[in-house]
């Protein structure tokens, strides 16, 4: 479409220099550029919907990367000392084994 539009803007040119009437021309020319405009509005809507969807897709750890026992959060108290626990995120988001049988 953008090889013909350029095509049809070649031939208005070379017209217009020799005093002939390119409102055909001119005319194919507007009406590629619409359609080309929509289907580039097109295109973006579904990269940008491409890209959603990719994104709610999580990655797959390497075969080679070791099951973990979950999460540890090293948490301090107010006078300096650690203390590091596990949390499950499933637990902590009410996903356990009672959400699976609903």
């Amino acid at each position: 479409m953008k090889a013909r539009r350029n095509q049809a803007s070649e031939e208005i040119a070379k017209l217009k220099k020799a005093g002939q009437d390119a409102s055909a021309q001119m005319a194919e020319t507007k009406q590629l550029r619409e359609q080309i405009q929509e289907k580039e509005r097109a295109a973006n809507q579904l990269e940008v919907r491409l890209h959603e969807i990719l994104a709610g897709i999580p990655n797959i750890p390497h075969e080679s990367v070791p099951v973990g026992k979950g999460p540890r959060i090293t948490l301090r108290s107010a006078d300096g000392a650690r203390r590091q626990i596990r949390i499950s995120l499933r637990a902590a988001l009410g996903l356990g084994e009672a959400a699976r049988s609903a």
